[in-house]
């Protein structure tokens, strides 16, 4: 009676010189495959950690840290997991890409009593598809979007943004919603 082996463990066969049959490497592959799907399914693809991946670009998170630091008044703790010991995948309101892992995608932290002005850094967030900033207290003047090519929402509806609405707002070639309306901009 031959011995069966867990798929984990490899070991040469002894019939044949060491040497594995044409068939058995086919089968390993589809053992795998087959446990790395069930894997991924039962723990969810979004747990992938977005600063564990390899080659992880740390732009994103310094940025959102950034934008954190300018927040004067945040009265329902809503970033409160915005710190190091989380990747800021997990953060509130922060939504990454899957093709692009540690880019942030979406950045929903509309109705959350946040307050300060909009630091500049928001414009590094290069993958950003949806900023939603509205019925907060942020003020002072728009940050620089230009470089937010990918941004399609842009909603900042009532909240106390002051100055011109700037012009390189037309860098953002796939915007499909603007909502700047309660605010004191013109232009």
């Amino acid at each position: 009676m031959q011995e069966r082996l867990p798929f984990c463990a490899l070991r040469p066969s002894k019939g044949n010189g060491g040497l594995m049959s044409a068939n058995q490497p086919v089968r390993l592959t589809m053992v795998m495959l087959l446990s790395l799907s069930s894997l991924l399914i039962s723990y969810g693809v979004g747990e992938i950690c977005c600063s564990t991946v390899p080659g992880y670009n740390s732009t994103d998170l310094l940025s959102l840290l950034d934008f954190k630091r300018a927040i004067i008044s945040d009265p329902r703790q809503a970033l409160s997991s915005w710190h190091a010991g989380i990747p800021h995948c997990q953060w509130e309101g922060v939504t990454s890409s899957l093709t692009h892992p540690g880019r942030v995608t979406v950045l929903n932290l509309g109705e959350l009593s946040l307050s300060g002005p909009v630091s500049p850094s928001v414009g590094n967030l290069t993958f950003l598809k949806i900023l939603n900033l509205t019925m907060n207290g942020f003020n002072g003047e728009l940050p620089p979007l230009d470089r937010l090519h990918k941004l399609q929402q842009l909603l900042l509806r009532d909240n106390s943004f002051q100055g011109t609405i700037p012009d390189t707002i037309t860098n953002c070639s796939y915007l499909e919603t603007i909502d700047l309306s309660g605010n004191f901009l013109i232009g």
